[in-house]
């Protein structure tokens, strides 16, 4: 499933600090119809120019008349072939017309389509990226990742950045999720912050122990002052392997450096550059990295790409959030929905969080923003609670793979509990007829049939049983059948309540709390 959708509200902002383990500070966050004539498939407006991709069946005099009847003026007709990549794994392969109208200024989508539609007008995003007999396809995703030192929201800010520029230019980027990390402990030690300390059972301090937590805000705050780069180009032994050894090797070195060696003292932890050598030797950088990461940031870090700031990254490996494209579903302040084609620094600005409300009626209301979003192929962020006694490892049960209530309760206590980052892929809904849309399973939104589903789909009648992610476990977790490094989380289990344990004390567990806290939603969702 996958699909159309649009609105102009926006939830409101959660925040704080998320990792796979647990972490104290979690305690306190409780908290259609298309042309016949011409199957459009997307209207883009870029610029002054309105792009619009139609079957290459259609004629040049029929491409024409519709310009005449648009009051636009035909000035380029070309056919091509579509690339065959692994976004559009599941489309139709053959020859695409591009038709470019010039228009005078920025035309709404939907002010296209009256014209030659014999249906309600649809908006920029019911318009499908590619035309094709079958144009309801899943989220672009790059390939599954698996986690070291519960970073996920590093992870899940890397494969979020990823989809949209997949979408954008067929490319799969493999961000250096390590890139990322090394900046966030340079940020935090410097800062003086996250550094924790190890104690045994009888309270003597035996090691020092740096949170590796954070959330969506603050990996965009990351990829804002040092960019992005990829793995090849970072850690190269990462691209062997979907876990970071290098982090975990890294991660042992700096807690080290921080208990008893260089970095034990809060002076030494100050000192910028004395930081990033012992950063650079716990991840083992090699020198030629070290002297470009010098050049583009200075010894100590004193210039980054955030505004005022002087630090350039021409001839590097390094990529400015301003210099990498992405592609992502958008609506405007008037309602009208677009693809929009930006760079990820105006995407990290444009997409907000929505929390996840109490009321039900409001609890259904924000799914409905979520599937118009995915409907839109847009990679959603979500942030949810992991009580790995929720998760059903039963071979051969109904829900293995998935996180569900009763496999909470059947457990008869809490688990290894912590905040989680993810993107997700699909969900699976029951419509008001009772019939099931099941995740994975692609709807061909040109028949009247599975239009009907997809109109049913969203309305507040339809209850979602589960949310399908993009995990960054590994593809070997006990997978979803056909969707290694998949996992489904069921709505029972988001909406809870379940019991919330004490990060120190995990005996411990006085809270009840929804597990589902926040979604990451493109601009005007």
């Amino acid at each position: 499933m996958s699909y159309v959708w649009r609105e102009s509200t926006r939830g409101a902002l959660v925040s704080g600090y998320f990792g796979l383990v647990p972490d104290s500070h979690l305690s306190r966050l409780l908290g259609v119809n298309t042309c016949p004539s011409f199957n459009s498939s997307r209207l883009e407006l870029e610029r002054s120019r309105v792009w619009l991709h139609v079957r290459s069946q259609t004629s040049v005099d029929e491409v024409s008349a519709l310009a005449r009847r648009l009051s636009f003026r035909a000035i380029a007709l070309t056919t091509h072939p579509y690339p065959q990549d692994q976004r559009l794994r599941s489309h139709q392969r053959g020859n695409q017309m591009n038709i470019n109208f010039r228009a005078g200024r920025f035309v709404a989508a939907a002010a296209l389509l009256p014209a030659c539609s014999t249906g309600p007008a649809t908006s920029l995003d019911d318009q499908d990226a590619i035309s094709s007999e079958n144009a309801i396809v899943d989220v672009a995703h790059t390939d599954v990742e698996n986690e070291a030192i519960g970073n996920c929201w590093i992870y899940a800010t890397a494969t979020w950045a990823e989809s949209m520029h997949l979408s954008a230019t067929n490319e799969a980027f493999d961000t250096s999720q390590s890139y990322w990390t090394y900046w966030d402990w340079f940020d935090k030690i410097s800062a003086g912050t996250s550094v924790t300390s190890k104690t045994d059972a009888q309270g003597k301090v035996v090691g020092a122990d740096l949170q590796t937590g954070g959330g969506f805000q603050l990996a965009f705050n990351l990829v804002r002052k040092y960019g992005l780069i990829a793995e090849a180009n970072f850690v190269p032994a990462d691209t062997t392997s979907q876990t970071s050894a290098a982090q975990d090797v890294a991660l042992k070195a700096i807690n080290a450096s921080l208990f008893n060696g260089p970095l034990a003292t809060s002076a030494a932890r100050t000192d910028r550059k004395l930081l990033r050598d012992e950063l650079n030797k716990a991840f083992g950088l090699s020198p030629t990295l070290v002297a470009t990461m010098n050049t583009v940031f200075g010894e100590s870090a004193e210039r980054n790409f955030s505004a005022g700031s002087t630090a350039s990254a021409t001839g590097t490996p390094i990529v400015n959030a301003k210099n990498f494209e992405t592609l992502s579903p958008r609506i405007s302040r008037s309602g009208s929905a677009y693809s929009w084609r930006t760079s990820l620094s105006s995407a990290m600005n444009g997409w907000q969080e929505a929390s996840y409300p109490s009321d039900p009626t409001a609890r259904r209301m924000l799914q409905i923003r979520v599937q118009k979003a995915l409907h839109a192929r847009a990679p959603v962020g979500i942030t949810w609670g992991v009580d790995f006694n929720g998760f059903d490892r039963r071979a051969g049960s109904p829900t293995y793979g998935a996180f569900t209530l009763p496999t909470l309760q059947a457990a008869g206590k809490a688990g290894r509990q912590g905040g989680h980052l993810t993107v997700l892929e699909d969900y699976e809904a029951i419509l008001a007829s009772g019939e099931t849309l099941e995740a994975g399973v692609t709807l061909n939104k040109s028949t009247s049939k599975d239009r009907a589903k997809l109109a049913s789909a969203l309305l507040p009648e339809t209850q979602i049983k589960f949310l399908r992610i993009k995990n960054s476990w590994g593809d070997d977790y006990f997978p979803t059948e056909g969707k290694a490094g998949y996992h489904d989380i069921y709505v029972d289990y988001l909406n809870g309540p379940i019991q919330w344990c004490s990060a120190t004390d995990p005996t411990s567990c006085p809270w009840q709390i929804t597990p589902l806290w926040a979604f990451l939603l493109p601009p005007g969702y």
